[in-house]
């Protein structure tokens, strides 16, 4: 995830050469430690330098352990007076478990927003939230009106290797697991003159 945030530092700064765009400046000054027991030791170097700053973070919550810690970072940051917070958030985990199907189940999908919800408002507001390729679209409305989700796609970049892979390759078709991703991407992919060769697994 570091380098993701350095490549997109080093992209922000070929795009603002000779333009009046604002800079992203890439900081790791974050210690991500634990302690002996196991829970999480987390340090902000510098914190200082954040008080008046719109603060960026690329977050990565792939898996359960690293969501507390990362978390417990994202509330604290409006509290070191940042003028804004915009948290990107390239996987939306638990998104699968969005609804509940019988008695007894638990959407886990609505305890993760919950969290990220109860983020504290910065100086300008509340915390802009990008989440990229969310499972299902409706998850935007479990989040509370303390936090602003955009609900951002990459699909854009795949538009093009697709596009020479169907040029090379005149039968490929295009594969969806189940009938709800089916439903949630196949407008991205309804192109006329490859009307057929989209497949939904039973």
């Amino acid at each position: 995830m570091a380098q993701l945030a350095k490549e997109i530092a080093d992209h922000s700064a070929a795009t603002a050469a000779g333009q009046k765009s604002r800079l992203i400046v890439y900081k790791d000054s974050v210690s991500w430690d634990r302690f002996a027991d196991g829970f999480p030791n987390i340090f902000i170097h510098n914190v200082q330098q954040m008080a008046g700053q719109d603060v960026i973070f690329l977050a990565s919550l792939h898996e359960p352990s690293v969501i507390f810690e990362q978390v417990s970072l994202i509330h604290s940051l409006p509290r070191y007076f940042v003028r804004s917070l915009t948290l990107l958030l390239p996987y939306f985990p638990c998104g699968t478990m969005e609804r509940v199907d019988r008695e007894g189940q638990v959407a886990t999908a609505m305890s993760v927003a919950r969290l990220l919800s109860s983020t504290p408002l910065t100086r300008h507001g509340p915390c802009q939230l990008v989440v990229y390729d969310i499972h299902a679209l409706q998850e935007r409305f479990y989040f509370t009106d303390c936090v602003v989700p955009l609900l951002a796609s990459a699909m854009s970049l795949l538009y093009p290797q697709l596009y020479d892979l169907r040029r090379a390759q005149p039968g490929l078709a295009i594969a969806f697991p189940d009938e709800g991703a089916f439903k949630r991407f196949h407008l991205s992919f309804s192109v006329p003159e490859h009307a057929d060769d989209l497949i939904t697994c039973l």
